[in-house]
């Protein structure tokens, strides 16, 4: 018995550890396996900020950013999701605002971002539809 767990384990390790390891890598192959395993090996923070070229990005930014609806969705639905997380100077919600489509703003709004919330800068997620020229989104804002 005592053999059979220890070889559950070494399996399990084993297949966490052939997971990718870089959050970039996971999201990009769109692979909810991977990027749990990379969650995994990293202390489970789905509200980190991880570098992008000298920027601090939520991953649920980063998912927008390289269009990984899957893992959008799947970190969206992940309860541990503190959806009031600021990376660098905006909200989720913020970026979803500059980088996303109109239905990923409406899913955050949904799942309970708040659009009135300031960024360090002391916008809120109007100020920036009207300054990246997103007026469908901006009437969405209003409206909330």
């Amino acid at each position: 018995m005592k053999t059979l767990i220890t070889l559950a384990l070494f399996g399990f390790s084993l297949a966490v550890s052939a997971q990718s390891s870089n959050w970039l890598e996971a999201i990009e192959a769109n692979s909810v396996r991977n990027f749990e395993g990379y969650l995994y090996q990293n202390g489970n923070d789905i509200n980190q900020c991880v570098d992008v070229k000298g920027q601090d990005y939520h991953l649920l930014v980063v998912a927008l950013k390289v269009q990984s609806e899957t893992l959008f969705n799947h970190i969206l639905n992940n309860e541990a999701l503190d959806l009031t997380t600021i990376c660098a100077d905006k909200t989720i919600l913020q970026y979803a605002v500059k980088y996303g489509e109109v239905s990923h703003v409406q899913k955050l709004i949904a799942a309970g971002a708040d659009p009135k919330q300031l960024s360090n800068k002391g916008k809120s997620a109007l100020d920036y539809a009207k300054k990246y020229e997103k007026p469908v989104m901006a009437g969405i804002l209003k409206q909330q």
